[in-house]
């Protein structure tokens, strides 16, 4: 286990996998209705072995800049939701897979398997995602929000929306076909005009069930 500590679940070197962040920005995004995929990552781990590695999800912030003010003062409002049973990608915007030899925090990593085997990751550009084959739960597990001003631009900025070090040391795991959608909880209004920044730090360990590896 090299550097690794029993009984915690923060290796420095976990088996067979890494630690990733990638820091994505959104297009001038104009009128998206709540409930749309405005960011999408979808894992995929499937190795000829069998043998596959699961997603823990350590660090996630979004910070919203309103370049172009509403029309009308509104509540700004994105939720996080773990979407299941994700068997076909989300479409559009800007695809951003983690570039090969890249996005580790260490060199001797390997390449995520979100790259390896076809995962995916994109943000929207002007308009929403359009929606692949997934179930999300009925509840985000992290919500970020502000307010706007009528007529006004502005920064709406969140503190980190989820840590993975808790009282319990318990991440948000995903299993190969399962991910992490963004959505809108409120309409954007009329003539406003946005930038949305996603950033995202996960590991990726090979996974036996979680009944040797720590």
């Amino acid at each position: 286990m090299g550097n690794n500590i029993p009984g915690v679940n923060q290796p420095f070197n976990p088996p067979g996998g890494g630690y990733y962040e990638m820091a994505l920005k959104s297009g001038a995004m104009t009128v998206i209705a709540a409930g749309a995929d405005v960011f999408a990552l979808r894992f995929v781990s499937a190795p000829a072995s069998g043998i596959k590695k699961r997603f823990e999800l350590k660090y996630l912030k979004l910070d919203f800049i309103l370049t172009t003010g509403f029309t009308g003062a509104q509540t700004v409002e994105f939720d996080a939701f773990i979407a299941r049973a994700f068997s076909a990608a989300d479409s559009g915007g800007t695809a951003s897979l983690p570039p090969s030899a890249m996005q580790m925090k260490k060199t001797e990593y390997p390449n995520s398997d979100i790259q390896t085997y076809s995962g995916d990751i994109r943000i929207s550009s002007t308009s929403a995602l359009t929606n692949g084959t997934r179930t999300p739960d009925t509840f985000p597990f992290a919500c970020f929000a502000g307010a706007a001003a009528a007529a006004a631009a502005g920064v709406i900025r969140a503190q980190p929306l989820m840590l993975e070090f808790n009282e319990h040391h318990v991440p948000i795991i995903l299993k190969s076909g399962e991910g992490i959608i963004i959505q809108p909880g409120v309409t954007m209004g009329a003539a406003g005009v946005g930038n949305l920044f996603v950033d995202i730090g996960w590991m990726e360990v090979l996974d036996d069930g979680m009944k040797t590896l720590w």
